[in-house]
């Protein structure tokens, strides 16, 4: 139960936009969309950490791998396939479980009437 409310709050505080699987405007420019492909959350006690892979949008092939850390999103990598990003994404995912670290992949989780949900 104390893992769910930390997770609508960590969620809540980084902005729901994170989440979505969905497109998710980037500019006033509507043509251009942000899309999370993978989305993964590991946690070490009460410290959590995200890696997500994103494209511009989905007719492209370029992505980005992110990584956030202590509420800072850096870009770790990028490339020029979606299978390019989610083997960094991979990569960061098991050198953190190698130090003990537990991910779970999010990349479907909605929050709705301040509610977790997981696909």
């Amino acid at each position: 139960m104390g893992f769910f409310f930390y997770f609508v709050a960590l969620f809540l505080s980084f902005g729901i936009g994170h989440l979505s699987q969905a497109a998710v405007p980037k500019s006033s420019d509507h043509s251009q969309k942000l899309v999370h492909l993978k989305y993964v959350m590991c946690k070490s006690h009460k410290i959590v950490r995200t890696i997500r892979v994103s494209q511009e949008n989905e007719n492209e092939r370029l992505c980005t791998t992110t990584y956030t850390k202590a509420g800072v999103d850096r870009i770790v990598g990028s490339g020029q396939s979606v299978q390019t990003c989610q083997t960094i994404l991979k990569n960061i995912q098991n050198n953190l479980e190698k130090a003990d670290w537990r991910c779970r992949d999010i990349s479907r989780a909605r929050i709705s009437s301040g509610k977790a949900y997981f696909d």
